[in-house]
């Protein structure tokens, strides 16, 4: 009695392994259109730090040292996805951030600072507004493509395709605190 209970758990088992894969491959071409999106923009032929290295129409040279900094530069390299909002130069206190990562504060400079213009997946500016949380938890407004604002920012170049996601560039940093210069 035992043994034919086993072989019926066994059998039970076999059948919901293979009804799971069933559905896992039923589903693979929206899960891989999630991640990979169907997105119109710039096409580039490298990752966000790639593209970011390579911004030749606007300057954010001072975001990519903050990057490297602190070591996020090895995420945005990787094959996760992300959409990141890179703000220009000038836009944020860079000189206060590296007093903060020179104090040891390197967890604060990311959850404050870096995770505040970064996005899991693909997102990019369409023509519907939309709700957008970032890697630090917080909520921000992407406007449509048409008005272009990524919460008060505005969007100066959208949807750069990198190979790991999505690249913006934007008019300021969207911190309020501590990093944020009017």
């Amino acid at each position: 009695r035992n043994m034919n209970t086993n072989i019926k758990n066994a059998f039970r088992l076999g059948a919901l392994a293979i009804t799971g894969l069933f559905m896992a491959y039923s589903c693979s071409d929206k899960w891989d259109d999630h991640y990979a999106g169907n997105l119109e923009g710039v096409a580039f032929d490298g990752t966000i730090i790639s593209g970011i290295e390579g911004q030749t129409e606007y300057e954010v040279s001072d975001f990519l040292d903050v990057l490297k900094a602190t070591g996020y530069d090895r995420n945005l390299n990787s094959d996760q996805i992300y959409t990141v909002w890179a703000p220009v130069n000038g836009s944020f206190d860079k000189d206060g951030l590296f007093a903060d990562l020179a104090a040891g504060d390197t967890a604060k400079v990311i959850d404050r600072f870096v995770k505040n213009h970064v996005a899991l997946y693909n997102i990019s500016l369409t023509p519907n507004e939309q709700t957008v949380t970032l890697l630090n938890s917080k909520s921000v407004k992407l406007t449509s493509a048409a008005e272009g604002k990524f919460g008060k920012s505005d969007v100066l170049q959208a949807n750069i395709v990198c190979t790991n996601g999505i690249l913006n560039i934007i008019s300021k940093n969207r911190c309020i605190y501590p990093y944020y210069e009017q």
